[in-house]
């Protein structure tokens, strides 16, 4: 199994953040290459349709396997996609600060290569949570 984390920084409470980075359906609020969702369900076990703009159009489903709103976590599966990865497991947490000024992202997925090597692989996923991070950064300081 491949692992990625990426952790950083975010100038604002993690409540604020969560609001709008927790929304599953919002991707394509803050993750630039995520062109459209779409949301099939309610609460865990809801599925997200998304478009992705990567070498070409891509898609993926995901799945919202677990969400706990009071810690600020989200647990997601890859259910079908066209990306280079598979049996893909991440989870989103924000982990707020001690003067509740700021909080912490940690992001980490595990997953296999599909149809690339590892480092392509990685680097899709690295790329991608660390443009969200950005994004997030942007969008509230960092």
């Amino acid at each position: 199994m491949l692992r990625i984390w990426v952790t950083g920084p975010i100038a604002a409470p993690a409540a604020t953040v969560w609001r709008f980075a927790g929304d599953f359906d919002g991707l394509p609020n803050w993750i630039p290459g995520i062109l459209t969702s779409r949301k099939e369900g309610d609460g865990v076990g809801q599925l997200r349709h998304l478009q992705i703009k990567w070498k070409g159009p891509r898609a993926a489903i995901e799945r919202q396997e677990s969400r706990d709103d009071a810690n600020f976590t989200l647990t997601y599966s890859i259910v079908e996609t066209t990306l280079p990865i598979r049996d893909y497991l991440s989870t989103f947490r924000l982990v707020p600060s001690v003067d509740g000024k700021g909080c912490m992202l940690n992001w980490s997925a595990v997953f296999l290569a599909k149809d690339a090597t590892d480092a392509e692989s990685e680097a899709f996923v690295q790329g991608a949570y660390g443009a969200g991070l950005a994004s997030l950064q942007k969008k509230y300081g960092g």
